[in-house]
């Protein structure tokens, strides 16, 4: 869903000029767009910093569209990304 940032918030999406760039990310769970820019206003950061925001979906987001055999298929990635490698 499109939404109008305001400049300090807005950013390219992957970066090609990785020259002097430190990067990082940070998780915030909030109810809305306008919450996670009201906490990234707050953030430590300097002058200048080009913040991106994305939305991060959970299973129960997709609604009845995942079907048992999709969640089934969900929670078997999510297990062996838990497991880690298997080599």
């Amino acid at each position: 869903m499109p939404h109008p940032l305001p400049p300090l918030l807005k950013g390219e999406g992957n970066v090609s000029d990785t020259e002097g760039l430190i990067a990082g990310f940070w998780l915030i769970e909030v109810s809305s767009k306008d919450e996670a820019i009201a906490w990234m206003r707050r953030a430590p950061f300097g002058d200048g910093v080009v913040l991106e925001i994305r939305q991060v979906f959970e299973a129960d987001d997709v609604g009845p569209a995942l079907t048992p055999e999709l969640k089934k298929r969900e929670e078997r990635l999510r297990a062996q990304t838990a497991s880690g490698p298997t080599e």
